[in-house]
């Protein structure tokens, strides 16, 4: 079983990867580097914020259901 942080890993590369391919077919290589290891590494480490305020998200989603109130509010009547 991978780790959160290789789950994580192993999706920003992948979504790194998707971007990158749509950047090149969208806008061209810039001369060759959008394919230097450095653009996709760039790409990787947006993904993974991207993946973090993601999952933390819904995190903060799922506590927020948890601590809920049981009774109706004004507010969920509206």
């Amino acid at each position: 079983m991978r780790t959160m942080e290789e789950s994580i890993e192993k999706k920003a590369q992948e979504r790194a990867d998707r971007k990158l391919q749509y950047i090149i077919g969208r806008y061209g290589d810039a001369n060759g580097e959008r394919r230097k290891p450095y653009y996709r590494e760039q790409l990787i480490q947006e993904a993974k914020a991207a993946l973090s305020w993601e999952i933390f998200s819904l995190a903060f989603m799922e506590l927020c259901k948890e601590n809920a109130p049981v009774t109706p509010t004004k507010a969920s009547e509206a």
